[in-house]
């Protein structure tokens, strides 16, 4: 009788080179939408004059047109992302990145983490865990007021740069799910998931939300 032969081993397939960094950042709720609805004409003016005075920006007219409806809108309407096309929604995480950078008072939270180390904590969760959506929102990004996540598929390019955030609330229900993955028998934490870790613990001590700027190298 033929000696049969061993099954073939299936490997897990590589995580994407995305080219891509996470940094974390720490503020308060309010800090981060407080601003949103408020209706504040003097909010609006020096909002609107920072992105027209930004050098590095390099907005085009039309585009700083657009962004100055987004504002506005923003301010006065309290709207955000609902019912805007794609390449409104695109714009406007640009303007909210801007502005958080600009106006909401936030501390580092992390150096800058390759978002290929820590992609493939994804599937270390359970597909049924709502943890592993959250970590997504950090990951991926995630539309303020909308839970939506940016980057789905596809090139990771055109969606960069995201910014993702987790309230408090959802800061606890992430780490749980975290430390029971990274406290497995065997399992070798990263430098960058232990610095997401601590950055996550972090936001649960202090009552503050978890915001992450993710970008392509050189941005």
């Amino acid at each position: 009788m033929a000696k049969s032969q061993p099954a073939p081993r299936t490997r897990k397939p590589a995580p994407p080179t995305t080219g891509a960094w996470v940094l974390l950042y720490h503020c308060a709720h309010e800090e981060l939408l407080g601003w949103v609805g408020h209706g504040s004409e003097e909010f609006f003016r020096e909002a609107l004059e920072s992105l027209r005075s930004d050098e590095d920006s390099e907005w085009e007219p039309q585009e700083l047109q657009l962004l100055e409806r987004l504002l506005r809108r923003a301010v006065f309407e309290g709207l955000l992302f609902d019912g805007l096309n794609a390449e409104e929604r695109y714009y406007l995480s640009q303007l909210l990145i801007d502005l958080f950078d600009e106006w909401v008072d936030h501390d580092v939270a992390s150096d800058e983490l390759s978002l290929d180390q820590l992609l493939p904590l994804e599937s270390q969760l359970d597909a049924t865990d709502p943890a592993r959506i959250l970590l997504g929102y950090v990951l991926r990004g995630r539309e303020v007021g909308a839970d939506q996540i940016v980057w789905r598929g596809g090139k990771i390019e055109d969606c960069l740069p995201a910014m993702g955030h987790l309230t408090v609330a959802e800061c606890g229900a992430l780490l749980r799910s975290l430390q029971r993955v990274t406290r497995r028998p065997g399992y070798r934490v990263g430098r960058a998931e232990k610095a997401l870790l601590g950055a996550v613990e972090g936001a649960v001590e202090a009552e503050l939300d978890l915001v992450s700027f993710v970008a392509q190298l050189g941005e």
